[in-house]
C-alpha cells in the first residue's frame, strides 16, 4: 500500500523542484522547533548536589561575611571598603583551578566542626589587583589602583604581607557561620597556585562564592571555594543542630502541658467487688439484707481514675473517714 503524503509534504516537494533538487529528503520531516520540545538538557555526567535552598543558605551566609569583612578592612586599612556577594553556584573544582593562574596565590582555611570526619580545607582566591591594593596601603601607600599583568608574580615580600592579611581576614567567617554550625575557622597558610599539591579532586563538587571588592578607588573580587564533601558535613551538622533544638522544645512543651494538666479535676472510683442478682432477688430487697460479693473483707480494692484502672489498695481509716492505701500502680 503506497504512503499518503499530508499537504505539507506535498509543498515540500513542490518547492524542492522548484529550487531545483537541492533539498534533501529530510526536508520531507516536519520541523520540531526547540522552543517547542519543552524539556531542559540535564548533565548526567556533573548532577547537582546541593539543591536551590542550600545555595541561598551559603549566600545568606557570605552576604554576613561580606559585612564583617567591610568592617574589618576599615579597620585595618584606615579606608572604606564594600563587599557584596555577586554569585554562588556549584561547580566541578577543575573548573575553579582552570580560572586560577599559575601565578596567582591561594589561600588555605581549616574548619573544624569537632567532628572526627575531615573536610577539605576552603580555598580563597583574591585577585591581584585588590591584593596589591592592600599591601601598597600596609606599607603606606595610598592604595590607588595600579596597572599590572594577570601573570604578574609576588615577590617574597609581598607573598608574607598577602599572609599577613589573609590570616586577619578569615577567621572572621565563623562569625558569619555562627548562626548555622558551631564550628571554628583556622587560617592555615597561602601559597602560590603552582606550588600547590592536589588537596581536592579535579571531578569533585565544590560550591563558588564570588564576592565584589571596592577597597577606595580599587575594584577587584574575591573568590570562596568551598569543597562538596566539606559542604555535607556542615549541612548534617547543621542538621544534628536542627534536631537538637527541636528535641529540647519538645521536652519544654511537654512539662508546660503537664503543670497545666496536673491542676486538672479528675473522679477517683474505688472498686470492693462485684457480682450478680437476678431481678426478683433485687425487687425484694429490704434495709437490713446483706449482698455476698465473693471476697473477704482484707482482699485489695481498685481504683479508677475517670474510668480508667490505675491503682490497687487496702481499705482503711484515716481520720475518722474511710480511706484506700495505695499498693500497686497499674498503668
Amino acid at each position: 500500500m503506497s504512503e499518503i503524503l499530508s499537504q505539507n509534504q506535498i509543498d515540500l516537494i513542490l518547492n524542492s523542484m522548484k529550487d531545483g533538487g537541492d533539498n534533501k529528503q529530510k526536508d520531507l520531516e516536519p520541523e520540531v522547533k526547540k522552543e517547542e520540545l519543552g524539556y531542559k538538557k540535564y548533565d548526567f555526567y556533573s548532577p547537582k548536589k546541593f539543591t536551590r535552598d542550600k545555595l541561598k543558605l551559603i549566600n545568606n551566609i557570605y552576604d554576613n561575611y561580606s559585612r564583617i569583612l567591610a568592617t574589618k578592612v576599615n579597620n585595618l586599612f584606615r579606608t572604606s571598603g564594600e563587599f557584596e556577594v555577586v554569585g554562588v553556584e556549584e561547580q566541578r573544582y577543575y573548573e575553579f583551578s582552570n580560572a586560577v593562574n599559575d601565578n596567582d596565590i591561594l589561600s588555605f582555611v581549616e574548619l573544624d566542626l569537632k567532628n572526627p570526619k575531615k573536610g577539605a580545607p576552603i580555598l580563597i582566591h583574591a585577585n591581584n589587583r585588590m591584593m596589591l591594593g592592600m599591601i601598597d596601603r600596609i606599607l603606606g601607600g595610598e592604595g590607588d589602583e595600579i596597572d599590572i599583568d594577570t601573570d604578574y608574580k609576588y615577590t617574597d615580600v609581598e607573598i608574607s604581607l598577602y599572609d599577613h592579611i589573609m590570616s586577619k581576614l578569615t577567621p572572621n567567617m565563623k562569625e558569619a557561620w555562627a548562626n548555622y554550625i558551631d564550628g571554628s575557622f583556622n587560617y592555615m597558610y597561602s601559597r602560590i597556585n603552582q606550588n600547590v599539591g592536589q588537596v581536592i579532586g579535579m571531578d569533585e563538587t565544590v560550591v563558588i562564592v564570588i564576592i565584589s571588592a571596592t577597597m577606595g578607588t580599587i575594584e577587584g573580587k574575591l573568590t570562596v571555594c568551598i569543597p562538596g564533601t566539606l559542604l555535607s558535613l556542615i549541612f548534617e551538622a547543621h542538621e544534628n543542630e536542627n534536631m537538637k533544638k527541636r528535641g529540647d522544645k519538645d521536652s519544654d512543651e511537654d512539662e508546660i502541658i503537664l503543670d497545666n494538666v496536673k491542676t486538672s479535676e479528675m473522679e477517683i472510683k474505688v472498686k470492693f467487688g462485684s457480682g450478680e442478682m437476678r431481678m426478683r432477688d433485687a425487687y425484694t430487697l429490704k434495709v437490713g439484707d446483706t449482698i455476698n460479693l465473693g471476697r473477704s473483707k482484707d482482699s485489695e480494692v481498685y481504683m479508677y481514675v475517670d474510668d480508667n484502672l490505675w491503682f490497687t489498695g487496702n481499705l482503711g481509716v484515716h481520720k475518722k473517714n474511710v480511706a484506700v492505701k495505695v499498693k500497686d500502680i497499674k498503668q
